[in-house]
């Protein structure tokens, strides 16, 4: 979706260019794709080289598209403007220096003329040469008074230069020198070795050297050395083992190293000042999910009401989803309802188990380990697992807290969150042992008065450290109720509040057994994660 909003507004800029001479690249097609290409081009690089979808497209990617075009529309007129001649046409290849010019041009680099230097054919059609000296040009040499003629020079062999590993010449003559009198070369002087008896008067006595030493037992020599040779010792490998970051020296993130230059500065600046409050505002929630460390033992959850219909299964639902795919908890929904509760009816129809807490109750001691549990939970895509309630109205009856008891010191040993997905009030049996056995509890209303009011006065009689008030299902067009009834709450000794929007998408979503946290709009999202994050920094 966002990458139509670039072309489109690319389209729109590319209007205003009949403002300007035509001189564009390719004259007003060109304009127009270089200021489509420039837009989509610049919206994908400052979007982090992704395209949002449709729900985060925004006013700002509109924006962000109009320096695109623009920068495309600049570089098509720049490219063609350059193209053309100094009377506005289009200068070709054949307009500049002539051939012969350029021919010239080069032999003069060279150092060559036009006589003197090139190389030739003969008239007669023989092979390319250099030309010959000239015997008259050349100067003759000074011959000195009294001294022999000197021997006609012959000419210069084409080999080259005689070699070098031949005999040196003599020395010239001097002049008026007979042949006799020239000196032969002096030899160099040579070594005698030094006699037997030198030798023997060069070596220390036994007195000098003194007593021998003991041999001093040592690795073998290696090969290649002598055995009296000393072996020096390898010094042990202090080193500590390979490690991860010994390899990737740079940071990685989803495989790609992050690299830090003013290109990645600026686009993280521009990023920055594009976005929106919320999205800064869910780019921080997203990393505080991240940095939490997670439980270091079973963690029990109770989600209760003292009204019906306020969402709780869908909050306990919520919940555990965003426990299993953010914190990566194993994470286990049970369905305490005791009144035909609906729970495992949100996992998909192909993922959802044929039995109950009651069929795994009976069969508790058949399972002796999680690969077991299979048959009795209903796994989801983001890792959580739920428990549903038998649908038999007679089984349910007899579910005692004892039996529930035994259930969570059983789903203790498997998971380390369990949520229990409690029925309507907080005075009942069961409701009264799982605030009693809970780590923490989540109390879920609506924004109307009568349930608000009836919410009010269970909290006075709710004893409990660790409670989560959760606003659920308010509506944008009772904003005026809905902040009287948060501040009547705010008043309260519940420091953890948080409200979420009525969305019907989320709730077609549930009934069809299709939720996706990513899916969902932005302001709805948010609470969601806002929700996970405080119950998950209260885990134990």
């Amino acid at each position: 979706m966002s990458m139509l909003v670039w072309v489109m507004m690319g389209i729109a800029i590319w209007h205003f260019a009949v403002f300007v001479p035509d001189r564009f690249w390719g004259g007003i097609v060109g304009a127009f794709g270089a200021a489509a290409t420039g837009s989509a081009l610049f919206g994908f690089v400052v979007a982090g080289f992704d395209i949002p979808g449709r729900d985060d497209t925004e006013l700002v990617q509109a924006l962000i598209a109009v320096p695109g075009a623009l920068l495309g529309l600049a570089a098509c007129y720049a490219y063609g403007a350059s193209r053309e001649g100094p009377g506005g046409h289009v200068a070709f290849a054949g307009g500049g220096p002539s051939a012969r010019g350029i021919v010239s041009s080069m032999a003069a680099r060279r150092g060559t003329g036009s006589n003197t230097g090139s190389w030739r054919r003969t008239r007669e059609g023989g092979a390319e040469g250099p030309p010959e000296p000239d015997p008259a040009s050349s100067p003759d040499p000074v011959q000195e008074p009294g001294a022999p003629a000197a021997p006609p020079s012959r000419p210069a062999s084409r080999s080259g230069p005689a070699s070098r590993s031949g005999p040196a010449p003599a020395p010239p003559r001097e002049p008026g020198q007979p042949a006799s009198a020239r000196q032969a070369p002096v030899p160099p002087p040579t070594t005698r070795p030094p006699s037997e008896e030198h030798q023997a008067r060069m070596q220390p006595t036994q007195a000098e050297r003194g007593p021998p030493r003991p041999a001093q037992a040592g690795p073998p020599s290696r090969p290649g050395h002598g055995s009296g040779a000393p072996v020096v010792p390898t010094p042990p490998d202090r080193r500590g083992p390979l490690t991860r970051s010994d390899v990737y020296t740079r940071p990685i993130v989803a495989g790609r190293e992050v690299r830090e230059n003013p290109f990645t500065r600026f686009r993280e600046r521009i990023r920055a000042l594009l976005m929106s409050d919320l999205d800064r505002e869910e780019a921080e929630v997203d990393e505080l999910l991240d940095m939490e460390p997670g439980p270091t033992r079973t963690n029990t959850v109770a989600v209760i009401s003292p009204k019906g219909g306020v969402g709780k299964t869908t909050n306990t639902f919520l919940i555990g989803n965003l426990l299993a795919s953010h914190l990566k908890t194993r994470t286990i929904c049970v369905d305490a309802n005791p009144d035909f509760g609906t729970l495992a009816a949100l996992a998909p129809d192909h993922l959802r188990a044929g039995s109950s807490l009651a069929d795994l109750l009976h069969d508790l001691d058949q399972v002796t380990s999680a690969a077991q549990l299979r048959p009795y939970v209903s796994p989801l895509p983001t890792g959580l697992h739920l428990l549903g309630a038998p649908a038999s109205a007679e089984l349910m009856a007899q579910m005692t807290p004892d039996m529930y008891g035994t259930l969570l010191k059983f789903l203790g040993q498997y998971y380390e969150v369990v949520l229990l997905d409690l029925g309507t009030g907080i005075t009942g049996p069961i409701a009264r042992f799982a605030i009693e056995h809970a780590d923490q509890t989540v109390v879920v209303t609506t924004p109307e008065w009568i349930t608000a009011m009836n919410v009010l006065g269970a909290l006075r009689h709710l004893e409990h450290e660790q409670v989560t008030l959760v606003l659920n299902q308010a509506r944008p067009k009772h904003a005026g109720d809905r902040e009287v009834i948060e501040e009547q709450f705010r008043g309260q000794w519940i420091g953890n509040r948080v409200t979420i929007p009525y969305d019907e998408r989320l709730r077609t979503m549930l009934d069809s057994g299709t939720y996706s946290l990513e899916e969902l709009r932005r302001e709805t999202r948010l609470p969601i994660k806002r929700l996970g994050l405080v119950v998950g920094r209260q885990l134990l």
